[in-house]
This record gives C-alpha cells, sequence and structure tokens, in this order.
C-alpha cells in the first residue's frame, strides 16, 4: 500500500449510534482526511491530526429541490428560495414516516412539491 494512511485493527471506542475514529501517534497533521461518505462522495470531511478523536452522528435529513445544480455541488439551505440563483422550486424536507423508506414525490405545476401515496 505504499504511503497510504490504514486503519488499525479495530476497537470499541466512543458512543453507541456514532462514528468513532481515533488518530495515533503516527498520523501526520493536516496530511489526511477523515470524514464520512456518502454515494462515493465525501459529505464530511475534516484534517487529521495526531493525537486526536473525531465522533461523526449519523443524523441524515433529506431535502428536495429542482434548479440548475452541479453534482457533488453542497447547497445551503438558507438561501435556497424561489428568488434564489436559478431555482424553480421550494425546497421541502422529506420525512419519511416510521418503519418506510420509499416516497413518492410530485414536482406539480405551480412549482411546489406533494407527496403522492
Amino acid at each position: 500500500m505504499g504511503n497510504a494512511f490504514l486503519f488499525k485493527g479495530s476497537i470499541e471506542l466512543g458512543e453507541k449510534g456514532k462514528l468513532t475514529i481515533k488518530a495515533d501517534r503516527t498520523m501526520p497533521n493536516n496530511e489526511a482526511s477523515i470524514g464520512v461518505g456518502m454515494n462515493n462522495k465525501p459529505a464530511v470531511v475534516i484534517n487529521a491530526a495526531a493525537n486526536m478523536t473525531y465522533q461523526f452522528t449519523p443524523t441524515p435529513t433529506y431535502w428536495i429541490v429542482f434548479g440548475d445544480f452541479e453534482e457533488g455541488e453542497a447547497l445551503d439551505l438558507n438561501i435556497i428560495n424561489p428568488t434564489g440563483r436559478s431555482i424553480s422550486s421550494q425546497s421541502m424536507e422529506i420525512i419519511f414516516p416510521l418503519n418506510e423508506n420509499e416516497l413518492s414525490i410530485v414536482f406539480t405545476e405551480s412549482n411546489t412539491w406533494e407527496v403522492v401515496n
């Protein structure tokens, strides 16, 4: 693996429900990144440093919006609105009912979102 950074044997560390990564003393400061990815793309990434413990708490929320965006572009929910840049609809948080992992959502003629069953 050459000069690649590797995980050593896993140990139980941190709190249940959190992803915990401990960088040992051999980790050179700011030469690697630690984070969480979704769909083979980074979602949260920070610089790694020696002797540090990093915790990530997965609490995904899902939003839908129609507009002119590039794949992988980070969207700031504070600025997504109908008068923003090239945005054609209101954003809507998608909340899944308990024990359901699929929803059908329609983009209506009035530029709004509607959950359909």
